[in-house]
């Protein structure tokens, strides 16, 4: 794995442009997104709507991975976090034909399972979709937990599960809008509180138990 990751995982939270970017080209290697969306301007603009909100994504992969399985080159996040995860940002829906508990597990399932585009096999069948993924094995990735890169993908796949009627990037930012951008501010919002309850036991820290990021709505478990 390369530097710039290791240094990610153990703890460079503020990366320079350049890291920053050199960090999302590597972790978007491990998005296999084809069976959804196969036309390359839609990756493309999914790509721009993904980098452009890559810090805060590290974020919260970050945080929600600090339970989760760890290795000596970085964290990953295992299926409990990713749970709570989802519970956090109010992605699980009843409506059945909405994003269950059911598609969500299936989503970090299928995630987990590490594959490459056969783009010889597609071409040569003349644009058939039988047979053009190509299992791998990556020991650097575990197959029961996400990578940042994965988690990237399961967002997209959440995206199409629980939105319709809009363009493959459009879902995704209306997902990151409503449910995933939101759950930084209320972090940073409860950390404040934390600090200044146990450091200060300062009684303003009471409201910020029961205030939540504006617009925001969290389920506690």
């Amino acid at each position: 794995m390369d530097q710039h990751l290791l240094g990610e995982f153990q703890g460079v939270i503020t990366f320079t442009p350049e890291m920053l970017k050199k960090s999302f080209e590597k972790a978007f290697e491990d998005i296999q997104i084809f069976d959804i969306v196969r036309e390359v301007t839609s990756k493309n603009e999914i790509k721009a709507v993904l980098f452009k909100h890559y810090n805060s994504l590290r974020k919260i992969f970050r945080s929600f991975s600090k339970h989760a399985v760890a290795s000596g080159e970085g964290l990953f996040m295992n299926l409990l976090s990713y749970y709570k995860f989802c519970n956090f940002c109010n992605l699980r829906e009843k409506n059945p034909n909405g994003c269950t508990i059911t598609k969500l597990d299936n989503i970090f399932r299928r995630v987990n399972i590490e594959e490459i585009h056969n783009r010889n096999a597609y071409f040569d069948s003349g644009g058939s979709s039988k047979n053009i993924m190509i299992l791998q094995s990556d020991p650097m990735n575990p197959d029961n937990a996400l990578t940042i890169g994965e988690f990237m993908e399961s967002l997209i796949r959440i995206s199409f599960a629980k939105f319709k009627g809009q363009t493959p990037a459009g879902l995704l930012k209306k997902l990151l809008r409503e449910n995933i951008i939101p759950a930084v501010g209320y972090q940073n919002l409860n950390r404040l509180r934390v600090i200044l309850f146990v450091c200060f036991n300062c009684p303003v820290a009471i409201f910020f138990c029961v205030f939540q990021a504006p617009g925001f709505s969290v389920r506690r478990t």
